[in-house]
């Protein structure tokens, strides 16, 4: 990672700072887009960063004529969902710095109240933690299993407004770590709820990339998008892009059935019937790519999948090798037929 930073053009050294940010947002925007970085240099390639102050985030040069611009758009978890995120995991972290394996449980937890009626102060939490150790059986000598479906002890915490269900996993006598040995007493993530809405949200974002933001100068356009979000996947940009699934059927007909798509993706026929020109929408759009967010610990594990644009004003260069790409397999005047093209389907 330190080599692809030295590689990145950043004079200012603003870019490192955003790379190097307490702020889980921002640290990850900046890694995404070192990734892509990378991703796009090349031998006899020139990769500008923010060339004029202006975005697109990266254009490219080969033999000094701009072959693509390329943005870079950062799709994270819902809003409420990663406040929840960050309150949960502040105190991971500082259980986590408190406590470690050598008392013989593991921990997990639920913070129940929801945001902004209180959060859990991590001292007071750490003190009921060991108050409930010394109550529990003592798993350094004997196993234990506790009374819960799967063997653990569930208690619960409560101060004012603030709950918090806890967890407590016995560890197997021959597991458990000598004090001081490095180790997280808390390790699973918090369980998130509620409607998923990625390919909505997705389009927007879309939508608001592909419009006229960004000087092209006639050049192929590209975004890349890094997803954070747990549930988004292929199906999702498949949908946003090209529209949601839908069954069509004649009402008195002999009852057959059409699978179809709406024409509600960022890629189609525009409706001239909304009093709006007929042709192709978001055309300035050569393509998107789905990339799996890159880690700090794995960055170069992850994979990237290109949905190409049946109309585009300009088709997109090979710019790098996906690990799977959606394209057009049959064209006509009038008709575009797009399919994987290593024919396995979504997965």
């Amino acid at each position: 990672m330190n080599n692809w930073y030295t590689a990145f053009p950043d004079p200012d050294g603003l870019f490192g700072r955003r790379l190097r940010s307490t702020d889980d947002v921002s640290h990850a925007q900046a890694l995404d887009e070192l990734f892509v970085h990378q991703l796009l240099a090349r031998p006899g390639r020139t990769v500008r960063y923010e060339e004029d102050g202006t975005g697109p985030d990266f254009r490219v040069y080969e033999q000094g004529e701009l072959i693509a611009s390329v943005e870079v758009a950062s799709l994270f978890e819902k809003a409420e969902w990663r406040v929840e995120d960050r309150r949960h995991n502040r105190l991971v972290d500082e259980l986590n710095r408190r406590l470690d394996l050598s008392l013989g449980y593991f921990l997990d937890f639920e913070i129940d109240n929801p945001a902004g009626t209180g959060d859990p102060a991590p001292a007071r939490v750490e003190r009921w933690v060991r108050q409930q150790l010394r109550g529990l059986p003592d798993p350094h000598c004997a196993p234990v299993r506790g009374d819960g479906e799967f063997g653990e002890f569930t208690r619960l915490y409560r101060h004012e407004s603030v709950q918090v269900t806890m967890r407590f996993w016995p560890i197997a006598p021959d597991k458990i770590p000598p004090p001081g040995s490095p180790s997280r007493i808390v390790g699973t993530g918090r369980t998130s709820g509620g409607v998923v809405t990625d390919a909505e949200r997705l389009r927007d974002r879309l939508e608001e990339k592909a419009g006229g933001k960004y000087d092209l100068r006639s050049a192929a356009f590209l975004v890349i998008v890094a997803v954070h979000a747990a549930f988004c996947d292929d199906d999702d940009f498949v949908a946003a892009l090209y529209g949601a699934n839908a069954v069509r059927y004649t009402i008195g007909g002999r009852g057959d059935v059409e699978h179809v798509r709406v024409n509600d993706g960022v890629f189609g026929p525009r409706d001239a019937r909304q009093g709006g020109k007929s042709g192709w929408k978001n055309q300035r759009l050569s393509a998107v790519c789905h990339l799996a967010a890159p880690t700090l610990w794995e960055p170069t594990k992850t994979t990237s999948v290109l949905f190409h644009n049946p109309f585009p004003a300009k088709a997109l260069p090979r710019l790098f090798a996906p690990t799977r790409e959606f394209a057009v397999i049959e064209s006509t005047s009038e008709r575009r037929r797009l399919d994987w093209l290593d024919g396995r389907g979504l997965l």
